[in-house]
């Protein structure tokens, strides 16, 4: 999971964290852990940021394989 890199894609598309966490209906606390690696994104999340972020499937692997 690499955190800083969605972090960047969420700033670079004109959007702010408080955005991503209405989006996926996840408190601070929550994305916090997400961002970091110590909890993991599901699946229904990914698809849900790929949506929003209107992100192509290299930055998906990017941000959530690596």
């Amino acid at each position: 999971m690499q955190g800083n890199l969605l972090k960047a894609k969420v700033y670079e598309k004109g959007y702010k964290m408080k955005d991503l966490k209405k989006v996926l209906k996840k408190s601070d606390y929550s994305i916090s852990k997400k961002l970091k690696g110590t909890t993991p994104f599901n699946n229904k999340e990914i698809k849900a940021i790929k949506d929003f972020l209107n992100l192509c499937d290299e930055d998906v692997t990017s941000i959530f394989l690596s």
